[in-house]
């Protein structure tokens, strides 16, 4: 089906299209990974092989220190949850860095 992107990189730099949908899923993703425009597309690329429409918004948490990122860029393509308190969604997933790389003793 398809998978439209509410905000992010990807739709900021008009590198995914959206489409009409009609009774999407509403996914909420709050996405920490280093490599946010991949991650975007990897999300959006899965849920469009489902079987159900779907949106999926972008979040960031306010109190994050991000890597590699300016704080302005988060905040202009990402939502935070004062943004987006009062709205409903279907699903939310939480996205890590891939924390088997670091070094840990």
């Amino acid at each position: 089906m398809t998978a439209n992107a509410i905000n992010g990189f990807l739709k900021a730099a008009q590198k995914w299209d959206s489409h009409e949908v009609t009774n999407p899923l509403s996914i909420l993703v709050l996405n920490l990974m280093p490599t946010r425009e991949n991650t975007e597309r990897q999300f959006l690329t899965r849920f469009s092989e489902i079987s159900s429409d779907a949106e999926l918004t972008f979040m960031y948490p306010s109190s994050h220190h991000f890597r590699g990122i300016s704080k302005t860029a988060i905040e202009r393509d990402y939502v935070c949850l004062d943004q987006i308190r009062n709205a409903h969604y279907d699903g939310l997933i939480v996205t890590g860095a891939p924390v088997e790389t670091l070094p840990f003793n």
